[in-house]
């Protein structure tokens, strides 16, 4: 929780937060550009845990999203050229990489000129036109192209034309209205249970186009409440609210797959998914997701952590941290 709060309200110093390795006497580690000032110090001491805090790293987290999106949006804007792209980062080595898998046909000089002008666009703008780390560029012609998963409470299946397509995520409340959230690239026209007149058909989407949320207003005469599918035979109410450390455990619920646990091996990446770029996405360590899970909850025990987007088949899935809801101005209802 402390760690979203100084993302949002330090993101020009802060990178990464995360839990520790068996070798470190502390249990959880949070990562800047610099030294933070004593108020954040102090409120790291006060908790109920050891932080490590590290400092010195080259980039901040809002500087790392950006070069993200930069080259993954150059990536989906040449789907002649570029079949698969998606960034990753190391906090410890500060290693930035795009993995990515050229079209069959591609010449080296068509991949190059796409490459180019996704780093010539993340260094606009920049001190001396310099990147704010260097990018390791890993071409891999194997790599499956990522894809979205679409095929009032949290967790429930949306419907369109009497077909099951995605999830519904969280409940929420945007500008005094509650309501349920969901991926953006599921359908508008969603129906909750398959029952018109429970959610709008018209919702509410993120200011920026690769945040993959939207939010469907629960109609009048509908009440909504705070719980989630947890599991099959259980419900839960949202107890807090805050983005996953990097290597910690987490679980999601989708309307296809069910329940579905694995561990966070990446924050905050850029992926193109069916061809549209995504970012402020974690990954996980196993593709524990398919078709018809779009949309769901992520979480661990009673926190909510995200809103599933999509998967690699065979390596990994996608969803969109809970941070990024402020892209949809709306707030995860709790307790």
């Amino acid at each position: 929780m402390l760690a979203t709060e100084r993302e949002l309200r330090l993101d020009d110093i802060y990178v990464r937060a995360g839990l520790s390795g068996p070798e470190s006497v502390a249990d959880y580690w949070i990562q800047f550009t610099e030294m933070p000032d004593a108020e954040v110090l102090a409120d790291l001491q006060a908790l109920p845990v050891d932080v490590e805090v590290q400092y010195g790293a080259p980039a901040s987290a809002r500087e790392l999203a950006a070069l993200a999106a930069a080259l993954t949006g150059a990536a989906a804007d040449h789907p002649d050229v570029i079949h698969s792209a998606g960034t990753r980062y190391d906090p410890q080595s500060y290693e930035f990489r795009l993995e990515y898998a050229a079209v069959d046909g591609a010449t080296d000089d068509e991949v190059a000129q796409v490459l180019d002008a996704g780093l010539a666009d993340a260094a606009q703008g920049r001190p001396y036109q310099r990147l704010p780390v260097g990018v390791v560029l890993d071409r891999d012609d194997s790599r499956e192209p990522s894809v979205t998963e679409a095929t009032v409470q949290g967790g429930r299946n949306l419907f369109r034309g009497g077909s099951r397509s995605c999830t519904a995520g969280f409940t929420a409340r945007r500008h005094g209205n509650r309501g349920a959230l969901t991926a953006r690239h599921c359908p508008n026209r969603l129906e909750y249970r398959n029952r018109r007149g429970i959610i709008s058909r018209n919702p509410a989407q993120t200011s920026y186009n690769a945040v993959d949320l939207q939010f469907h207003r629960t109609l009048r005469r509908h009440s909504t409440n705070r719980q989630f599918r947890h599991s099959r035979n259980d419900d839960r109410t949202v107890r807090r609210v805050a983005n996953a450390p990097d290597g910690s455990a987490i679980c999601h619920w989708g309307g296809t797959t069910g329940r579905s646990c694995t561990y966070v091996v990446n924050q905050d990446t850029c992926e193109v998914l069916s061809g549209h770029r995504y970012c402020g996405l974690d990954v996980t360590r196993d593709d524990v997701s398919a078709g018809g899970d779009s949309g769901g909850p992520w979480f661990l025990g009673t926190t909510a952590r995200g809103t599933h987007s999509g998967g690699n088949a065979g390596n990994a899935s996608f969803f969109t941290r809970v941070g990024r809801l402020y892209f949809l101005d709306a707030h995860i209802l709790q307790r």
